[in-house]
């Protein structure tokens, strides 16, 4: 993996100045003052934990299970941005949805076990059985609902796709184009394991192909550390961190090493 030994180099450049931010969350130097901000310190989190996972992959070889979760990191920058630039009414759909989602589980649940579909499972039964938990499941889920009447897909808190919510984000024809049109289906494919994807694990001789593989791994490794260092970029506007200087120097290190040779 010599030839990628540069990119790797990058993504520990980009883990240094996320332990940074972490460091000063948990020494108290970061205050979470409105919930947009603790949506913000989640996704940073998990975004963090998603690059840790897809660098640790893609340097032993693992170019298609790298890919999947690149198009996860890529999610979040779509959420982070979305959430970041729109107003509060985004930031309290994304938070009201769990407890439009508890109601429709529970509610599941419930059908299941009388149609005889599932035996009874505690940790559900335990809520079902509890009247006063039903009750404000109940109660939270009418609060709740009319932020969603107007969804035109149902099961989303946005009530939009990826690639909806990529066109409304800053920057979509410039930064996002090229991710949204041709890199979120590819990696779509392997996530949801696709024919299209077949022939990264069947060869042209019918052979099958198991163990490490470096398909897909340069755009992973190209574009990946991008996303995160945008996330970082959100980061630290919303929480005014200073570290402009750091991510914009990342950014152009990026993208001064844009190509695989």
């Amino acid at each position: 993996m010599k030839k990628y030994r540069t990119f790797f180099d990058l993504n520990n450049k980009l883990f240094q100045l996320a332990e940074n931010i972490e460091n000063m969350a948990n020494t108290g130097k970061i205050k979470r003052d409105t919930p947009l901000h603790d949506v913000i310190a989640f996704l940073f989190s998990k975004a963090h934990k998603t690059f840790w996972a897809i660098d640790i992959l893609a340097q032993r070889g693992f170019g298609q299970d790298a890919a999947i979760l690149a198009r996860s990191l890529f999610e979040i920058l779509v959420t982070i941005k979305y959430l970041a630039e729109g107003d509060k009414s985004r930031v309290n759909k994304y938070l009201s949805f769990i407890k439009f989602q508890d109601k429709k589980l529970i509610d599941r649940y419930i059908e299941d076990v009388k149609s005889g579909k599932i035996l009874p499972i505690p940790e559900f039964q335990a809520v079902s059985d509890d009247k006063e938990k039903m009750k404000q499941i109940e109660k939270e889920y009418e609060e709740a609902k009319l932020l969603y009447k107007k969804n035109r897909i149902k099961n989303t808190w946005s009530g939009l796709s990826i690639p909806e919510m990529v066109e409304k984000v800053d920057l979509y024809k410039v930064d996002l184009y090229y991710e949204r049109k041709y890199l979120y289906p590819l990696l779509s494919d392997q996530v949801h394991s696709t024919v299209t994807a077949a022939k990264d694990y069947i060869n042209k001789d019918g052979d099958w192909v198991i163990g490490p593989s470096e398909k897909l791994l340069p755009p992973v490794l190209l574009l990946s550390p991008a996303w995160f260092n945008r996330i970082l970029e959100v980061v630290n506007r919303e929480f005014q961190l200073g570290f402009e200087d750091q991510i914009s120097g990342m950014a152009e290190a990026l993208e001064a090493h844009s190509a695989i040779e």
